[in-house]
């Protein structure tokens, strides 16, 4: 993949676990956020969209691991791209925390409660 991909203006990758779920990743044959990241990279791709996150972000991934990347964005369903507005994704990072404010607040009154685990969210 990294071969035929080589320089691509345009990585498109799922990133369905969080990276400290990599062993989970790794026996459904998924990748995790960082692993899909660091595909990008080694393709130097000139951006990468993240896309088909795990059942606990259907609503919003784990943003945390996203946002320090500027040459990383996320995908949702019926999410409309091109080259001129896929540079502007990590700006809507903030904007996106922001919007999923219950959500993200959600999951981590779960973790206080013991009702999930941080380790499978993050």
């Amino acid at each position: 993949l990294v071969r035929i991909g080589m320089e691509s203006d345009l990585l498109i990758h799922e990133a369905t676990y969080a990276s400290k779920s990599s062993m989970e990743a790794k026996l459904a044959k998924h990748s995790t956020i960082e692993e899909a990241i660091q595909q990008g990279a080694q393709m130097k791709a000139k951006f990468t969209i993240l896309t088909h996150f795990q059942h606990m972000f259907q609503e919003v991934p784990n943003l945390q691991e996203i946002q320090p990347h500027k040459n990383v964005g996320v995908a949702f369903d019926f999410m409309t791209v091109n080259r001129i507005n896929m540079i502007t994704l990590p700006d809507m990072l903030p904007a996106l925390k922001e919007t999923f404010a219950t959500t993200l607040n959600k999951i981590e009154e779960q973790i206080s409660l013991g009702d999930i685990e941080e380790e499978e969210i993050i």
